[in-house]
């Protein structure tokens, strides 16, 4: 509801304010608040332990539960929630080392930068650098795979984008270029040759190589001989 008065009495310090001095508040008549900002912020400083106890046994019942359940669901389907989110899972993959992640970041010495890790400013800034060029559907992604998170070298990319963007997939073509492939048991890099056909791959070889597939399938074979005498 819209209001119609452009100044309005305030029912606490009596003090007749103009209407940009009051909060919405769509349960009364006029849509505003019965007091004023200035009166509202001085309570709340005045009774903090209170109006947070007060807080704190709502959200512990059933009814508080489901509107905290509500509000949350919403907040991270919003923008501002889901790059939350997004910084918050650049945090991991950089500093957390029980995240899946952490190998191919923490470990390669990958940080992010000052400004987005502030404590008090850091989402702040990471959201008025990053906001205005997100849109739905979009992932972050470093512009130099080997460089940090920070504004000169973050964009968002679709996920196909994002996904050839990595150091593995960057490796994989420079080695195709030459005829090589790594493989994924042994980490060696070997030629082509080395490596069974597989049409499900979409290089169309096998992820590992010759003699580490002759391994594992030697491994397979006396598990099941084992077995088969138990």
């Amino acid at each position: 509801m819209e209001p119609k008065k452009k100044t309005k009495v305030c029912s606490r310090c009596g003090q007749r304010k103009p209407v940009s001095e009051f909060c919405r508040q769509t349960a009364a008549k006029d849509g505003l608040a019965y007091w004023c900002k200035a009166c509202i912020k001085a309570y709340n400083k005045a009774h903090r332990t209170e109006i947070t106890a007060q807080k704190k046994a709502y959200y512990r019942t059933p009814i508080g539960r489901a509107v905290n359940k509500r509000a949350g669901k919403k907040y991270r389907k919003s923008k501002r929630g889901h790059l939350k989110g997004v910084l918050r899972d650049a945090k991991n993959r950089c500093y957390n080392p029980n995240d899946s992640g952490y190998p191919q970041y923490g470990e390669r010495g990958i940080k992010i930068c000052k400004r987005w890790l502030n404590k008090k400013a850091g989402f702040d800034n990471f959201f008025s650098d990053m906001s205005s060029s997100y849109t739905k559907g979009l992932w972050i992604d470093r512009i130099n795979v080997n460089g940090n998170y920070k504004p000169s070298n973050c964009r968002w990319v679709t996920r196909e984008i994002s996904d050839n963007n990595t150091q593995k997939t960057i490796e994989r073509v420079k080695l195709a270029k030459q005829g090589l492939k790594r493989c994924s048991r042994c980490k060696k890099i070997l030629p082509v040759a080395g490596f069974n056909k597989c049409k499900t791959t979409k290089s169309k070889l096998a992820s590992s190589c010759k003699t580490c597939m002759r391994k594992y399938q030697q491994q397979r074979k006396t598990k099941k001989k084992k077995n088969k005498k138990k």
